[in-house]
């Protein structure tokens, strides 16, 4: 993490608001080959007829039904490639990549934290085409509720937001969307529990990062 600068990584597991040791324990969901969309490490992501896609907009998490299955941490698949002769692996999905069917496995696999209780370290930008004042969060939001986006808008931040995941790092380009900030929590898929403790890390600063968990008045992954 960058911390006050513009360069959101998504979803970063921080740990668990629960008594237990967080060990950041993923599940295996397969991904169909082909699939056109990259999907980065720290990407919310959703099952849609069995398989995994992206997520990159957190408007659409308002029920049960939209809230993500969780958060992604790379994959795997057999890769066609002679260059790479089998099991190839990933911090992220490279779009449109092929499968090559192997014991009659013909999908990609990836991990991703189904963790009802995890927390997440994510850094705080803004959608709106605003300074980047405007992109923060507040201490006295400590404990409000917002959503994510990935979209690139925000023409008068520098740098602009990225506006898709890093194919060098395989890490996401979402971040916590300021402007999606309130009190009431319906239809918001986040909480925001508070600072990230890092030093730098200033509250109230732009594009400060925060620690957020799920609303538990909609849903938990996987819950």
């Amino acid at each position: 993490m960058s911390y006050g600068q513009n360069a959101p990584q998504g979803f970063q597991s921080q740990g668990t608001q629960t008594a237990a040791t967080f060990t950041g324990q993923t599940h295996m969901y397969a991904i169909k080959t082909g699939y056109a969309t990259s999907i980065f490490t720290g990407d919310p992501v959703i099952l849609d007829g069995g398989y995994l896609k992206h997520l990159t907009d957190g408007t659409a998490s308002t029920t049960l039904a939209t809230m993500p299955i969780g958060i992604f941490q790379g994959c795997q698949w057999n890769s066609p490639d002679v260059n790479i002769q089998g099991l190839a692996k990933s911090p992220y999905w490279p779009a449109n990549t092929v499968v090559q069917p192997f014991g009659g496995i013909t999908s990609a696999y990836a991990w991703v934290i189904t963790d009802s209780n995890a927390t997440w370290n994510i850094q705080v930008s803004t959608s709106a085409d605003d300074v980047a004042a405007t992109a923060t969060v507040k201490p006295e939001q400590i404990g409000q509720y917002a959503t994510w986006k990935l979209r690139k808008q925000g023409n008068k931040l520098i740098p602009a937001n990225p506006g898709t995941g890093n194919t060098a790092t395989g890490q996401s380009g979402v971040y916590l969307d300021a402007t999606t900030i309130k009190a009431d929590p319906v239809g918001l898929p986040l909480v925001i529990l508070g600072f990230t403790l890092m030093p730098g890390n200033k509250p109230g600063m732009p594009f400060c990062n925060v620690i957020v968990g799920w609303n538990p008045k909609i849903v938990k992954p996987a819950a």
